[in-house]
């Protein structure tokens, strides 16, 4: 990954490309995907606790994150760039926020302006504003088996903020636009009330 002050990311090649694509075309499961990574050199282990979540790097390229409930996988994240420092009050210098800024949409959008040429037009595209601070935008194609989303994300802002391709298994590909996508996704996520400690 390369590094531009609080703005970590990396560039996905057109092969990269081609196979998160592959991954969205075919059924989420374990037995789709594991061949598929094992051949692509993706080092991921099946592991019993799986369902409460796993990831891996691929080559320092980018991370690999999701969930495994028996053979299927519900929702899977490509992370590729990472803003540390998305939050002006707390960025040391604004001539600094405002390049990082920059560079941070830059990488979606030079990204989605690769993937149309290859996916064809998103479905869908999205802005969110519900976190107040920029609006993040998504891309989102339908797949035969659920949704293929490029998107920045402020899933997980302790962190920073994201650009992923989020894969959700959606069988029955029924997906109404929604004002907050980050909160769609959550909700579809959260455990029962009954099942948190």
């Amino acid at each position: 990954m390369l590094d531009s002050s609080s703005l970590t990311y990396s560039w996905l090649t057109d092969q990269e490309l081609d196979q998160i694509w592959e991954l969205a075309q075919r059924p989420f499961t374990i037995g789709q995907w594991g061949p598929l990574w094992h051949a692509w050199n993706w080092p991921y282990a099946a592991e019993a606790n799986d369902q409460y979540g796993f990831d891996f790097s691929v080559d320092d390229r980018f991370a690999v994150t999701g969930r495994r409930e028996g053979g299927l996988f519900p929702l899977c994240l490509i992370r590729f760039g990472f803003w540390e420092g998305y939050n002006p009050d707390g960025h040391p210098d604004p001539t600094t926020y405002a390049e990082e800024h920059c560079a941070y949409d830059a990488l979606f959008w030079q990204h989605k302006e690769r993937v149309q040429r290859r996916y064809g037009t998103p479905q869908f595209d999205l802005i969110d504003t519900t976190d107040g601070r920029i609006p993040l935008h998504a891309a989102i194609w339908q797949t035969p088996h659920g949704l293929c989303i490029l998107q920045q994300s402020a899933i997980d802002p302790q962190y920073g903020y994201e650009v992923h391709f989020w894969l959700e298994a959606l069988p029955d590909a029924t997906f109404t636009p929604s004002e907050s996508l980050t909160t769609w996704l959550e909700e579809r996520h959260r455990p029962p009330a009954e099942d948190i400690p």
